[in-house]
């Protein structure tokens, strides 16, 4: 882990060791998880989503399962609307995997399923933030997330 080279903030995020493992605290699971490289950055960004951004956590899923082509899979992260509609999916990837096609592919393969209006994708160093307008029929990206109160 690189903390001086994320996107987002971790002085928030709690560690704890146990029989030589590093745990992280995920606020939404209210429960130390094994800190892997992953994991480090979905909680450096859920916790900027909430501290800064002001998304409200009680409104995030993470990791519910979905059947991709009738292959069970895990999202890593989704955000709702106050009408539990899905609003973010988010792809979380570790700071070492590249985001590139492959990645937006398994985000659409599931978006296909979650049907969500906005994607999200990181690897804690680069991030996109993306919606499809149906006005112009094509994807809009961008750079940074959104504040609660202007997406929801």
């Amino acid at each position: 882990m690189q903390p001086d080279s994320l996107l987002f903030p971790i002085d928030k995020l709690r560690f704890s060791e146990k029989d030589g493992n590093l745990y992280i605290y995920d606020v939404i699971r209210m429960q130390f998880v094994k800190c892997t490289p992953e994991e480090y950055v979905r909680q450096a960004l859920i916790n900027y989503l909430i501290n800064e951004l002001h998304y409200p956590k009680e409104l995030m899923s993470i990791e519910n399962e979905i059947f991709v082509n009738k292959q069970p899979r895990r999202f890593d992260l989704v955000i709702f609307t106050r009408n539990i509609s899905p609003l973010i999916l988010v792809e979380v990837k570790a700071p070492s995997v590249a985001i590139n096609e492959k990645v937006l592919y398994q985000l659409a393969q599931y978006n296909y399923v979650v049907n969500s209006q906005y994607w999200l994708l990181t690897n804690g160093l680069s991030l996109y933030f993306m919606h499809y307008d149906t006005n112009t029929n094509k994807l809009v990206i961008k750079n940074q997330i959104p504040a609660w109160q202007d997406i929801k």
